[in-house]
């Protein structure tokens, strides 16, 4: 039964969050999340090796599918899955064996069409034909090679049929070598090279990404080509970097802002009854300089009549380009008004000093508005730009015109240097978060002896950042998952530290053990507010150690995951670390501390709680000797693990217990209490006589124990105590039974 009343709860299963597409999708994800009001899970698939690396190695990726389990049981309603990139680089089975995990949820599918479910996809076919054909038919060539994606992926696949349909509709040929495949990779240097040398006289370049195709434009800058006259280059997606590119590229800008928008809206829809449908979100071949073009493009406006209503609308679908977002693009239609309105009423009385005064005004307005990191700026650029020019193409005054003409070089400088300070402030933040996230190793290695200080040092890290809230789980034990083996989802996990904003808690005990299914709602993270989590596997190598939940804004899902790669490699140095010292400071054999290990955390006690009375038991396991000459030193070995498991027993958690000789233990514990003591010695009195009435072992498991309290101080000397203990436990082993042989001892 669906609750229609409550807030929705949407998972996003995505992969690389720092890629640009990705950044694309995501923002839109987010908006819709905002405009529908529900609360966003994100499962975000980063790669050890980024697929698009070669100098990285794959051998762990397969750890990033187990992220996905977690889903299951995340009392999720919808699920978005991003299966185009998803099914391409990371899941291993076929895309319906994987959706069969979630089919209790509704899905929508981005990328790919799959029978049976809802599928959102981008336009492959008609502009990127036109793309084609422009190379074909405006500019004649004729040596066009096609820069595939990757092998089995629907857009790169779709993206080569085009292609291939238009060189045979056009009678052209098309060598084999002409095809190969760049990985949608920005580090495919190495195939372009390889056919740019088999193939030296080719005249374009047709990518099926413009990552791939700014490659191109790399190697041909080392070989002395120029883009556009050497060779033309096309590219697939529109990414800003393609129109700063030099020369700006010609490429198909695709809407990944609107894809992800529509998948929310669809997947409420469908949640609420919608049929499954295959639904394609428009493209826009963008006609540049790199295809060999020249600089020269059509006011936007032209053909527009000279109104302003008319006017918002052509900069709207021009910059917006199927927007789906009411309130976003209600407030880039008031800007454009007041902004065009402001344009139109110059010839009718403003002075020049209130007109550049309230246009520099408008335009400063712009960089705070919702709406301003969703456009790419050089089409706002061109539709305040083309604007003014249609202006003074009406205006009569020629000093108009002039001044007009002014305030647009006034305002390409005004856009131009705001993107030089966005640059800039995004390369100090990058500093500012590199720096940061460098602490975190280096500071946990630094308190590697109190795991308290660790955890908070590193939420610390996280809220200097600038995520909202983080919660850390461990497992209790960190999992060893190798890729021959199936991955089990653990039922539980532990939430050992999390923080809200600058508030950091650390859970001890009971209160740290969380059912797997309540990773986003439980009582430290269950808010009224929305909320978008994301969730990101720790883990290195083979081993797992938990998971790293992070309630954040959208810009800081991609910096999330950095920091969980560096939280992931201070665990794994923290587990060395404590391997080693499991190694000098346990004793091997029951696993209680050895000398060392026992006299460091005594010490440690006694110094922090100065002033407090302590008390210290020296205990023997009887007669060891005679149960390894009759029954084998197998047979005490076993006593004596059995001996620590009833000291064990016998004393509370937070006290220490070791294993400092052949058949010697010792124990101290902070006396809050003197009937601790009694408490202490019937507690070994009942497990070893349960023990030994259980167990019907041919021998006895007793131990003989000595006591004396102390008082803490700074300068106290343990070794001097011990003995005083020593000689009391000695006392009392006159009165035990002289063998531990069952049938001699017993009386």
């Amino acid at each position: 039964m669906k609750d229609l009343d409550r807030r929705l709860n949407v998972g996003v299963f995505l992969c690389h969050l720092n890629a640009e597409y990705v950044i694309d999708l995501s923002a839109g994800i987010i908006h819709a999340a905002a405009d529908y009001d529900v609360n966003i899970r994100i499962f975000p698939a980063m790669y050890v090796s980024a697929y698009n690396n070669p100098s990285q190695p794959a051998e762990y990726d397969y750890q990033i599918n187990t992220i996905y389990d977690y889903a299951i049981d995340a009392h999720l309603d919808i699920i978005i899955i991003s299966l185009g990139t998803l099914y391409s680089f990371i899941i291993q089975d076929q895309p319906e064996t994987f959706l069969d995990k979630f089919k209790d949820m509704t899905l929508i599918i981005m990328e790919e069409q799959v029978d049976g479910y809802y599928s959102l996809m981008l336009d492959n076919k008609v502009e990127f034909g036109k793309c084609v054909e422009h190379l074909i038919v405006d500019h004649g060539y004729k040596k066009i090679a096609f820069i595939n994606g990757k092998k089995n992926n629907r857009d790169s696949e779709e993206r080569l049929a085009v292609y291939l349909n238009l060189m045979e509709k056009y009678q052209l040929p098309v060598d084999p070598s002409w095809l190969p495949y760049g990985n949608f990779s920005k580090y495919c240097d190495n195939t372009i090279d390889e056919l740019l040398d088999k193939n030296p006289d080719l005249e374009a370049l047709c990518c099926a990404n413009d990552m791939m195709a700014l490659v191109c434009y790399r190697v041909l800058k080392k070989r002395g080509l120029t883009v556009g006259k050497d060779i033309a280059i096309t590219g697939f997606d529109d990414v800003l970097s393609s129109f700063s590119a030099e020369p700006p590229m010609s490429t198909v800008s695709t809407n990944v802002h609107l894809l992800g928008y529509r998948s929310v809206v669809r997947g409420i829809e469908v949640y609420h009854g919608r049929k499954p449908e295959v639904e394609i979100i428009p493209s826009q071949f963008m006609q540049r300089v790199s295809c060999g073009c020249s600089n020269i493009r059509p006011n936007i406006y032209h053909n527009c009549h000279y109104n302003i209503q008319e006017c918002v609308e052509r900069a709207l679908t021009f910059t917006m380009h199927h927007l789906d977002s009411e309130p976003l693009t209600q407030g880039f239609r008031s800007y454009l008004t007041q902004l065009f309105e402001l344009c139109m009423s110059f010839e009718t009385g403003l002075s020049t000093d209130e007109f550049t005064e309230r246009f520099s005004s408008l335009l400063k307005k712009s960089l705070h508005e919702d709406w301003f990191n969703l456009l790419k700026n050089y089409k706002l650029n061109f539709a305040i730009k083309d604007f003014l020019t249609l202006v003074m193409a009406h205006a009569n005054d020629p000093s108009v015109k002039q001044y007009l003409n002014d305030q647009i070089s006034a305002m390409i400088d005004f856009i131009l240097s705001s993107e030089a300070q966005k640059k800039e402030v995004h390369a100090s933040e990058e500093r500012r978060l590199r720096w940061l996230t460098s602490r975190i190793v280096r500071e946990s290695l630094i308190n590697a002896n109190d795991i308290n200080a660790v955890l908070t040092q590193m939420l610390n890290t996280l809220h200097l950042i600038g995520i909202r809230a983080s919660y850390l789980y461990l497992f209790d034990a960190p999992i060893i998952h190798n890729p021959m083996n199936t991955w089990h989802k653990p039922q539980q996990i532990q939430l050992v530290a999390y923080h809200h904003g600058p508030d950091c808690f650390i859970l001890h005990d009971e209160e740290r053990i969380t059912p797997i299914g309540e990773l986003f709602d439980n009582k430290h993270v269950a808010s009224d507010e929305r909320q978008l989590l994301s969730v990101y596997n720790l883990f290195l190598n083979n081993e797992q150690y938990g998971l790293l939940v992070c309630d954040l804004t959208e810009e800081y899902l991609g910096t999330a995951y950095t920091v969980s790669l560096e939280i992931s490699t201070a665990f794994k140095f923290l587990n060395i670390n404590r391997r080693l010292m499991n190694i000098s400071t346990t004793d091997e054999l029951t696993h209680l501390y050895n000398r060392r290990g026992f006299f460091d955390q005594v010490n440690s006690l006694v110094s922090i709680n100065t002033g407090k009375t302590g008390i210290l038991f020296f205990a023997d396991l009887d007669n060891l000797k005679i149960i390894n000459d009759c029954y084998g030193h197998e047979a005490g070995d076993q006593a004596l693990i059995s001996a620590a498991s009833i000291l064990k027993q016998s004393f509370r958690r937070n006290d220490v217990i070791a294993r400092i000789g052949g058949d010697e233990f010792i124990a101290f514990a902070l006396l809050e209490d003197t009937t601790l003591i009694n408490h202490i010695e019937n507690r070994i009195d009942k497990h070893t006589l349960h023990f030994n009435s259980e167990k019907k072992l041919p021998y006895f498991v007793e131990l003989s124990y000595g006591y004396t309290t102390l008082t803490c101080t700074k300068d106290i000397t343990l070794n001097e105590i011990i003995k005083q203990a020593d000689e009391l436990l000695y006392e009392r082993k006159k009165q035990k039974r002289p063998s531990p042989l069952r049938g001699e001892g017993e009386s």
